[in-house]
């Protein structure tokens, strides 16, 4: 080859190869689309191929060493890290960019982990993007050195590539997705085929015309001579090649084709999040519906919990409670919290819904505290605004079977929302209207035997009229709510504006609580004959006193007796101006069906109905007789209640004094970890140097130490500025430095050359020595200076070039090793 077909030659790999490689970078992003479906992964992927571009040729063209090359490679993911792919590092400064300083450093070793236990699409929030930067930014720069920095490598080019174009695939969905469409045209093969066909393609081109072009020049250098040749046999020759083998590479796609679907069908794939657990927690086991009449005291009552504004539904969800033990309804069984059917998982973007009309409502938290989150049914996405944005995010898990979310970030001494948050929700309304006929699903039905809850059963025996229907189970619930009285306190309220009775409305006292006893009274007093039936037109027929949390959990377990998978959900109904109160939490009941939609029905009770005024009979038996006072228990108030959560005497007392200890260390240890990482650039080098120092001075023979504090010196000389060149002996390297080094050089040449044996005390003597010319080398310099000389490192890149011309590592595998000054 000519010399001046040399540059054109090196010039076209160089475009070649940044080409390729930008092309296999960006459909490595676009196949990662179905992971994120955000556009921020877009801007996150394109960055890391800019930057991983910009990168690689910058370690080409300098031929930066190594430790150089790894500098700027880290710089550069730290940077632009931080910047594209961690957007919600930006959204409440300064504490959001600590926050994203810790995502970008941990990712490397968790952020896989992260992403694959997380429920698709994972949007850019968290720190999600980084796994996709970091793929892309790493395989771009890796293959620009390996193609054009080491030649004798450049095929770990294309492999490094095919790795970072399986990150589609790896992260993506367990199920296999519609094709992407195309000019109006649906592809029948899902996004990230079609991206590692493309890739493929590319890698493979790439491939064999870097081979032909090395087996060319190679032949021209071996002959010195330019062959003449037929130019148009061997046109034809390469024009069949090349048609034969597009037609091998289509042949093998179609072939792929048709084989995967009669192979796959509509088995799920087997990829990364099929071996990984996703990270899922335990909802609170306290039961909020225990709690329920604390919002109709004086104090709750007209208290301004939430604000929502937008398009609020007419009723939030709080929690879903399906698991009943007698005792009360909770979310997942104290006996089974690992239960996966009432775990919530990390939803970091959207949930799945089904079809219907969308809706958008932000909710503001006034009163409200817990770690329930408001929300509405068919949650897709919450996006939390305000500085603690990004602790909320992380905080927030997602149950779509149960329609209900946990906010878990650590408040304080507390746990979820506090005042002052707020969050945007996009939810969907189904608009599904479930047929009376309908039948039940499958699930839980315990807790409703005959012999536990003998009076539920009698009653729905004798009032059933149907088979196991929606219909039959609506027609009981209103039943039991034409029989209802309400009733939020044991004791009367009064008549005043803190008082939650209905004007005009006759105060009947009732217990709290929803176990068996107090829910089968209920029952007991409808089987009573003394009490008139009831219709739409009769208002004195009451035989029952309670609230939604007595009627919720009677109707969920009357479904239950009729077959019916149930729960009971404790929400808040939404005023007219937006606001919800105290006043306004309730509780209904939903059924399961049979096409697994979950059916609401309402249990409030009435305020319109009366007892029976016969004065021939006790008033306290007119509402509560004695059948229903045999069978029934006594429920302590909810502030005595266990499962309130809320305790008393000296064992609330040292639980304060724990929960206060624990917060307090929880501040120190994470403001210490704070200082610490940002800080570490400082005490990592003191704390190498020290290490460094106690090494020498400690370990080995006497005048295997005896010779390192030479080293030690001589490395505390170079951290200094001083330039002790690589080829100089000991007593060259001394003799500018004054005659204390002169004499420290001419002792580590007597210790290595004399073949006498060294004793404890001359190699003691020798490192006070050292220690002593140490300091008098920092005589006279600035409290900067010697600060400088402490954490310079140049000592520390002059032991690694020791020790890899120790090692005796080949040229052409030293990074950057042909141009430089050698010192």
């Amino acid at each position: 080859m000519t010399r001046g077909a040399e540059p054109l030659a090196g010039l076209r790999r160089t475009v070649t190869t940044i080409v390729v490689v930008a092309l296999v970078g960006a459909v490595t992003v676009l196949g990662a689309w179905p992971v994120h479906a955000r556009p921020g992964v877009l801007l996150a992927g394109g960055a890391a191929l800019v930057t991983g571009l910009l990168a690689g040729m910058t370690i080409v063209r300098a031929r930066l060493r190594a430790l150089p090359a790894v500098g700027l490679a880290l710089a550069g993911y730290l940077v632009v890290g931080l910047l594209a792919a961690v957007p919600d590092a930006w959204t409440a400064l300064p504490g959001s960019l600590l926050g994203g300083m810790l995502d970008v450093v941990v990712a490397p070793v968790t952020g896989w982990k992260d992403l694959l236990t997380l429920t698709l699409p994972a949007g850019d929030g968290q720190g999600v993007q980084l796994p996709v930067f970091i793929v892309v930014y790493t395989s771009t720069l890796l293959a620009l050195v390996f193609a054009l920095r080491t030649p004798r490598l450049w095929g770990l080019a294309p492999a490094v590539l095919a790795l970072a174009a399986l990150f589609p695939t790896v992260f993506g969905p367990r199920t296999v997705s519609d094709g992407p469409r195309v000019l109006g045209m649906t592809l029948p093969a899902p996004l990230p085929v079609v991206a590692g066909l493309v890739q493929l393609a590319l890698l493979i081109g790439w491939t064999v015309s870097r081979s032909r072009s090395r087996r060319v020049a190679a032949r021209i250098t071996a002959t010195e001579t330019a062959v003449p040749t037929d130019r148009g046999r061997a046109l034809a020759t390469r024009t069949r090649r090349l048609g034969l083998a597009a037609a091998m590479v289509v042949l093998a796609v179609v072939v792929a084709g048709l084989a995967t679907a009669p192979l796959v069908g509509d088995r799920q794939r087997v990829v990364g999040r099929t071996v990984v657990q996703p990270e899922t927690r335990t909802p609170p086991l306290t039961s909020p519906l225990s709690s329920f009449r604390r919002n109709f005291t004086a104090d709750e009552l007209h208290r301004t919990l939430l604000t929502v504004s937008g398009d609020a539904p007419q009723r939030l969800r709080l929690a879903a409670l399906g698991q009943y033990d007698g005792e009360a309804f909770r979310t997942a069984d104290p006996e089974r919290p690992d239960d996966t059917s009432t775990a919530f998982a990390r939803v970091p973007y959207r949930a799945p819904t089904a079809g219907g009309t969308t809706h958008t409502m932000t909710v503001t938290v006034d009163g409200y505290s817990g770690a329930w989150l408001p929300l509405a049914e068919q949650v897709s996405e919450v996006d939390f605004q305000g500085g603690d944005r990004r602790a909320l995010a992380q905080g927030l898990y997602l149950n779509t079977d149960l329609q209900a979310g946990v906010e878990l970030a650590a408040r304080g001494d507390a746990q979820g929302l506090a005042a002052g948050d707020a969050y945007t929700v996009t939810w969907v309304d189904a608009e599904a209207e479930v047929s009376d006929d309908a039948g039940p699903g499958t699930g839980s039905l315990d807790g409703v035997d005959a012999e536990s809850m003998p009076e539920l059963n009698q009653w729905v025996t004798q009032q059933r009229q149907g088979g196991a229907t929606v219909g039959e189970v609506r027609r009981l619930a209103r039943l039991i709510i034409q029989r209802s009285y309400l009733g939020h306190s044991k004791d009367d309220p009064g008549t005043g504006d803190d008082s939650w009775l209905p004007k005009g409305y006759q105060f009947r006292a009732s217990d709290a609580g929803h176990g068996r006893g107090r829910i089968d009274g209920l029952f007991g007093s409808m089987l009573d004959n003394r009490y008139l039936d009831c219709s739409d037109t009769v208002t004195q027929c009451a035989a029952t006193v309670g609230d939604q949390e007595q009627y919720a959990t009677a109707t969920a377990l009357m479904a239950r007796v009729v077959g019916f998978p149930s729960r009971a959900v404790y929400g808040a109904r939404v005023g007219d101006d937006g606001t919800v109160t105290g006043g306004d939490m309730t509780a209904w009941a939903e059924i399961l069906t049979s096409d697994g939609t979950w059916v609401a029905i309402d249990t409030e009770p009435r305020t319109d109905n009366r007892f029976v005024e016969n004065p021939d009979q006790n008033a306290y038996k007119r509402y509560s007789p004695t059948t229903a006072q045999q069978n029934a228990q006594q429920v302590p108030p909810p502030d005595k209640d266990p499962s309130g959560g809320v305790g008393g005497g000296e064992t609330d007392d040292a639980n304060r004094v724990w929960a206060t200890v624990l917060h307090v260390a929880g501040v120190v240890g994470r403001t210490v970890f704070w200082i610490a990482l940002v800080t570490l650039p400082v005490w990592g080098v003191l704390l190498y140097k020290a290490l460094r120092w106690r090494r020498r001075c400690r370990h080995g023979t006497p005048d295997e130490r005896l010779l390192a504090g030479w080293m030690e010196y001589v490395d505390r000389v170079v951290d200094a500025g001083g330039d002790v060149g690589r080829t100089r002996t000991r007593l060259e390297v001394a003799a500018p430095l004054g005659a204390g080094a002169t004499r420290l050089a001419q002792l580590a040449d007597w210790a290595a050359f004399a073949g006498v044996e060294i004793g404890e005390a001359q190699t003691r003597e020798y490192w006070g020595l050292v220690d002593a010319e140490r300091r008098r080398l920092f005589e006279g310099r600035t409290r900067a200076q010697r600060w400088r000389a402490r954490l310079s490192l140049r000592s520390a890149t002059g032991y690694v070039r020791r020790m890899r011309e120790r090692a005796q590592i080949p040229r052409r595998f030293r990074l950057g090793s042909g141009r430089g000054r050698t010192r």
